[in-house]
């Protein structure tokens, strides 16, 4: 599963995940595209995302 399903899956859209944690949707479409791997991502972002997508934050490191 990519990150993009998983939003998907989550029933969020880019623009719903980046208003639901405060986040940048540019940054989050880049993620979501796979333009951005997110092992490189922030602690605290890495910590929203899971909070908001309700999955452990290691399951996002996991992702394709």
């Amino acid at each position: 599963m990519t990150f993009g399903e998983l939003i998907r899956s989550k029933g969020f859209t880019v623009d719903s995940l980046a208003k639901a944690t405060s986040l940048n949707p540019r940054t989050l479409e880049q993620y979501s595209s796979g333009r951005c791997n997110l092992s490189n991502i922030r602690a605290h972002v890495l910590i929203s995302l899971s909070k908001t997508l309700d999955v452990p934050p290691e399951s996002l490191l996991k992702l394709d």
